[in-house]
């Protein structure tokens, strides 16, 4: 709670104290203990809960508001100096850092894997695996010579450890037929255990890391069954421990495509603190198998 209201919270406390220990529980006011009484009820119904966040306090801001609105006048000045700075700090720290990469990393995705009229190109020496790319990024030139072909293209993109992506900015536009033959699908691993994220890990299509590794934004694809190319990415901070979802015995690695910085995400304040500039970025890799 200090974390989430600062000064307001040791202003209600201490307007409270002296309000009991001026007038006597029986003259405090039928409003400043309905007050009291909602954000300490509240509190302790949040804390039984197994997952705890502070943004779940902040319905109880009003009953502190009204606990301490005597003593506001009364407050010295350097006080509301305070205020201000304590909210010029959590306006950056939320507004700025706080899970700042995910949706520049929903733009990346939009950009390089939602994209009218793919077509891909076989790799030499590996038939199950093709380059795609617009039509229109100059591969529309060599289509007609057979070495490229129109193909479904689905990009599947995994988040970690971090808020879901918004899936607003990966809609395909309606009026173009084309557009429904790449799509991104999208699975937020946030509320699985770490057995459930490794097995979904382990299901996931992957290319060949040397193929990969010379393709501008990773745009290779590996042949599904039902003919369709798809490739898989993982979405995730720096800070999370990558280690404990790693399948045991598998070839998985991961080629990083897209890095933003600054991302933190405040479950992990303690690993950002240790290597502020590397944990503070939120990472794009392409799922590939060595």
């Amino acid at each position: 709670m200090p974390a989430l209201f600062g000064p307001l919270l040791f202003l209600a406390i201490a307007g409270l104290w002296v309000a009991v220990k001026r007038r006597g529980r029986s003259q405090l006011s039928y409003l400043d203990a309905c007050a009291t009484a909602s954000v300490l009820s509240g509190l302790g119904l949040l804390s039984l809960a197994p997952h705890q966040e502070p943004r779940f306090m902040v319905p109880a801001l009003s009953g502190m508001v009204i606990a301490s609105w005597r003593w506001h006048r009364a407050a010295p000045r350097y006080f509301w100096w305070l205020w201000a700075v304590f909210n010029l700090v959590l306006a950056l720290a939320y507004g700025v850092v706080h899970q700042a990469g995910v949706v520049p990393a929903a733009r990346y995705l939009a950009e390089t894997s939602v994209f009218g009229s793919p077509v891909c190109r076989r790799i030499a020496g590996s038939p199950a695996d093709a380059v795609c790319a617009p039509q229109s990024s100059g591969a529309a030139g060599e289509a007609s010579d057979g070495r490229w072909a129109a193909a479904n293209v689905t990009t599947r993109a995994l988040f970690y450890a971090s808020y879901p992506a918004p899936r607003h900015l990966l809609t395909q536009h309606s009026h173009r037929a084309d557009q429904q033959l790449s799509r991104v699908k999208l699975t937020d691993l946030i509320m699985m255990e770490d057995e459930e994220v490794r097995s979904v890990l382990s299901a996931q299509p992957l290319v060949r890391c040397a193929l990969a590794a010379g393709t501008d934004n990773g745009l290779v694809f590996t042949q599904t069954e039902q003919g369709g190319f798809e490739r898989s990415l993982l979405a995730v901070p720096a800070s999370a421990d990558l280690a404990r979802i790693r399948p045991p015995g598998s070839s998985l690695a991961l080629l990083p495509i897209f890095r933003y910085q600054p991302h933190v995400n405040f479950d992990h304040i303690g690993e950002v603190v240790q290597k502020p500039m590397d944990r503070s970025t939120f990472n794009v890799f392409l799922m590939c198998q060595k």
